[in-house]
Parts: structure tokens; sequence; C-alpha cells
């Protein structure tokens, strides 16, 4: 039996697949600690910051932590990440993870295929979303939104005028994403790749949304 321990300090949100129950189990700690755990046998892998760091491009700017992650599969990731540049960047990565293979009796170690999608994303764990199934892809900077519809590359950023964002959550199965923002205000987006996207504004709470979600119905 092997158990993983984190402290309070360095344990990060696991992860259930957009809520739907697995039987896989992704740990992640801002010290660079991925774990991946099938927890229907003994199989497990456990990833450092610079076993992903050789996976990256060399003219990247390396990672120095993780900040946030969000599983749309068992091996695809959106994580945040901080990287080693004089301006502290926060960066958004599509994280491929490839498993390991036996072929002509050689093993072939897990690696990453990574894609850069936004900057300067807010250090907190409900910065980036994604919904519809997984196509639909959404990052908070302070005052803009990002959306990409990963199926064909569209993206589009959006203002949030002299409020700032402070959380985001996509719609489960449609091209829908909801936001928070300090006045208290939520905002629900729908047409995200128009020039001008169609908004709600909901009630205004008294303190800063904290977070949002949809239930699995989409409600």
């Amino acid at each position: 039996t092997e158990i993983y321990t984190l402290s309070l300090h360095d344990a990060l949100p696991i992860s259930d697949y957009n809520g739907q129950s697995t039987k896989t189990l992704v740990i992640l700690t801002r010290t660079g600690l991925l774990a991946h755990v099938d927890c229907t046998s003994d199989e497990h892998n456990v990833v450092s910051v610079e076993d992903v760091n050789r996976s990256m491009p060399k003219d990247w700017s390396k990672l120095s932590e993780w900040l946030n992650m969000q599983c749309i599969s068992a091996n695809k990731f959106l994580m945040v990440g901080r990287v080693d540049s004089s301006d502290e960047e926060v960066m958004l990565y599509y994280v491929h993870r490839h498993l390991p293979l036996t072929y002509q009796n050689k093993y072939k170690k897990t690696f990453f295929e990574f894609d850069k999608l936004c900057w300067q994303v807010r250090d907190n764990t409900h910065s980036v979303c994604f919904g519809a199934g997984g196509t639909l892809i959404g990052a908070i900077q302070d005052e803009s939104l990002f959306v990409m519809n990963y199926s064909t590359r569209e993206n589009k950023w959006h203002k949030s005028g002299t409020r700032k964002f402070t959380c985001v959550v996509a719609h489960p199965r449609d091209m829908i994403i909801a936001t928070g923002d300090d006045s208290g205000r939520i905002v629900i987006w729908n047409n995200l790749f128009d020039k001008s996207p169609a908004k709600t504004a909901f009630h205004w709470h008294t303190l800063p949304v904290g977070d949002l979600s949809f239930s699995i119905g989409g409600k």
C-alpha cells in the first residue's frame, strides 16, 4: 500500500474529470509533484516539474511551480504554471500526457506535449475552465476573458470593463461561460466567438464572487 501525503501548504485541488465519478486520481502540488494514480490497480506515475521541463521546447521559459490544474480526460489537462522569468509570468497550457509504451523491448518514459494558450492568468484556483465536452476552454486575467474552441483553434478576448474577474466556469455541454467579478456580479456569456457576445448579468453579491459551478445537467 502506498499513501501520498500532502501538507495544506502544498496541496492543490484534486480534479475528478468535470464532476463525473472516476477511478483515476490526479494530485498536483505547488512544489512540482504530479501524481497520477489508477485506484483499481497498482499502476501509478509521479512526475516532477523538472521532468515536465525536459519535455518542453528548449526556447520556452521553464516552469518554477504549478498553480492550478483541470483534468479534461485521463491524459489531457489544463495546467496553470508560473514560469521562471524576470516578470514571473503565469501561463495556461494544454497538456497531453503520453503513457509509457513497450516497443521492441524498450521501455519509453512518460512524456508530455505542451500547447501554450494564454498568459498573465490570474493566480487562483478558479482562473481556468473547460466545457462543451472538453472543446471550450476559458481563462481570466484581471480584466480580460480568454475563450478558445480547441477543436477549431478559434479564440477571442473579451473585456470586463472596470471590474476585475475573480472566477470562471464553463457549461458542461454548451458554448457558454459564466464569470464572477470583484463587484459581486455574475455574468453569463453566450455567442462567445462573436465580436460582441451576448451577456446576461445576474444579482450582485455584497462581496467578490469566490467560485461558480454549473450542475452536471448544465443549470
